[in-house]
């Protein structure tokens, strides 16, 4: 795997922000310096929270979809 900074944004943009810090690793113990890398892990460590907190969110309104439909069924 070739660790770049896209492939990271792509990884964060599909919800795997872990993925994202991972590959975001290994560019940075090659160029620590990498501002935007540095960027980027800043950004994605500050919206870990927010992001659980939004899938957390849309599946409760999955759950609710699914019950709703399950009752009209009845």
């Amino acid at each position: 795997m070739i660790a770049t900074v896209t492939h990271a944004r792509v990884r964060a943009s599909q919800g795997d922000v872990h993925g994202a810090l991972r590959v975001l690793h290994g560019v940075l113990a090659v160029s620590p310096g990498d501002e935007e890398a540095l960027r980027l892990r800043d950004e994605l460590t500050g919206a870990t929270p927010r992001l659980a907190r939004r899938r957390a969110e849309a599946l409760s309104g999955w759950i609710q979809r699914v019950r709703s439909r399950r009752r009209s069924r009845r």
